[in-house]
């Protein structure tokens, strides 16, 4: 698996397309908190294979997400850090273009305005505007679509429960499994209390709300 290291932290990424090389474009993609670089290659390749195969694509996994570890991050002006010099590595000279998903927006648009001698194009998804919480002015989430035979399959409950889908159907769910599951942390079952497995599982428990504050924002939120 190929990897970078930043100021100590090993960043994995992926790359798709033809190899670095002089007149070869190069896209950034990042994804998003707290899923991983699966979800922008499920989007996006089948775009670039059908209409840019061209283009270099590097998909990168950020600090405490995917196979990045955590490391030393406390928040995001340090996730921020580890990024740039990760795209500095990965595309040392020339332009390149930035994409990004939600999280990774706020963290493309970052790129486009510290490199804007660089960055020749962004495109943002779904991207974080304010990072404070408190001043987001959003709808509600609201399911548009949902397909009969995916109630049947897996229930109203677990339908009810999913507050990212607005469009929940076969197709979009197995895309969830496949692109999204894989890359958020998995909840471990809750063992019988006083059992030799309670203390493990606490144990575990609190080393997983360290990590995952270490993925903070630097205001103190979670994405």
């Amino acid at each position: 698996m190929p990897y970078v290291e930043v100021d100590g932290v090993t960043v994995h990424y992926v790359e798709e397309g033809p190899p670095r090389g002089a007149g070869v474009p190069t896209a950034v993609l990042v994804h998003g908190f707290p899923v991983d670089h699966r979800l922008m290659v499920g989007a996006f390749e089948p775009v670039f294979g059908a209409r840019a195969t061209g283009w270099r694509r590097v998909y990168v996994d950020l600090p405490g997400m995917g196979r990045t570890a955590a490391g030393d991050v406390a928040g995001t002006d340090d996730v921020f850090r580890v990024l740039r010099g990760a795209v500095r590595e990965l595309v040392p000279e020339g332009p390149y273009a930035v994409v990004g998903q939600s999280y990774g927006g706020y963290l493309a648009r970052g790129l486009a305005a510290a490199d804007p001698g660089r960055v020749a194009g962004l495109a943002v998804l779904v991207t974080v505007v304010d990072p404070v919480h408190e001043r987001r002015d959003v709808p509600a989430h609201r399911v548009l679509v949902r397909e009969p035979a995916l109630t049947e399959q897996v229930g109203t409950a677990v339908l009810d429960a999913e507050d990212v889908l607005v469009v929940q159907t076969g197709t979009t769910w197995e895309r969830t499994r496949q692109e999204v599951h894989p890359g958020r942390p998995r909840p471990t079952r809750r063992p019988s209390p006083g059992s030799r497995r309670t203390t493990r599982a606490r144990s575990r428990s609190r080393r997983s709300r360290s990590r995952t504050r270490r993925w903070c924002w630097s205001a103190g939120r979670t994405p």
